[in-house]
């Protein structure tokens, strides 16, 4: 197996940083991942173990404002450039794997941002899978929104710290203490990043309708960070026999850390395997 680092410089300069693993042998698909707020392409260990282990091809992107990739933390000048960063990565995945059929794999905010490419950017892909995506926060949107606006409008780049609470992310307590720890995680938000998550969360929803490509939602119930009926919300918009939603009951927020975190790969493998 082949675990490969590498950045690119973009066409406006700035770098985004990549992680490949490509197993031996012939690869049945690529996953194409995408993080969260704060996060970065290396949260994804345990996932990339299983699905390597079944002969699938992973590559993920840092980006913009996150990990390794250019920008001020947490900040992003214009919430388009996030759908640049998948359509880079997109090719990238092209690149390496041109004979493997494509997926795109987002949480958190990866989970709004793979969501919203879909719709907007009608993504070349053969599926989709968003866990616990950022259609809504659990935070009342009546506090977070008007706070997210006005910051947007008059401090776009002005950061708010949020914190790092490892605890309501996994029950796994060896993962939240490393993550703990992990010098690439950062807890900054700005209020341009903020209002555009928060727009698009609301655009997709209002949207859901449209979408038109095989999609897995996946959520915890007890998930503290984003809103699981706001995922049971668009689920219910939508008119596609193809998309569906797995609620796990009791889970936190970062599905691919859990206890159990194999049952909700299997679930995964199981819903991409007809569409290889």
């Amino acid at each position: 197996m082949v675990n490969q680092y590498y950045k690119k410089i973009t066409s406006d300069g700035s770098e985004l940083f990549f992680q490949l693993t490509k197993p031996e042998g012939p690869i049945k698909a690529v996953l194409c991942l995408i993080h969260g707020q704060g996060d970065h392409g290396g949260c994804f260990e345990y996932l990339r173990d299983f699905f390597s282990d079944k002969s699938y091809g992973l590559i993920s992107v840092d980006l913009h404002g996150n990990g390794a990739s250019s920008g001020k933390r947490g900040h992003i000048d214009n919430f388009e450039k996030l759908l640049d960063d998948i359509d880079v990565l997109l090719s990238e995945a092209s690149e390496k794997f041109p004979e493997s059929p494509v997926f795109l794999y987002g949480h958190s905010l990866g989970g709004n941002l793979v969501i919203h490419h879909s719709l907007k950017r009608k993504s070349k892909v053969a599926g989709v899978i968003a866990s616990s995506p950022w259609l809504r926060l659990t935070i009342n949107p009546l506090l977070v929104r008007p706070v997210a606006f006005f910051l947007d409008i008059f401090k776009p780049d002005y950061l708010i710290d949020v914190g790092i609470d490892a605890g309501k992310l996994s029950k796994d307590s060896i993962y939240t203490v490393n993550y703990a720890k992990d010098p690439l995680v950062h807890g900054n938000i700005s209020g341009h990043m903020l209002a555009g998550a928060c727009k698009a969360g609301a655009w997709n929803i209002r949207h859901a309708g449209e979408f038109n490509l095989p999609l897995l939602l996946q959520h915890g119930s007890a998930d503290q960070v984003t809103s699981h009926q706001a995922t049971e919300l668009f689920f219910n918009r939508t008119h596609n026999k193809d998309i569906q939603l797995k609620i796990w009951e009791g889970n936190f927020h970062s599905l691919h850390n859990e206890v159990n975190r194999v049952e909700i790969f299997e679930n995964m493998f199981s819903f991409l395997l007809p569409l290889i």
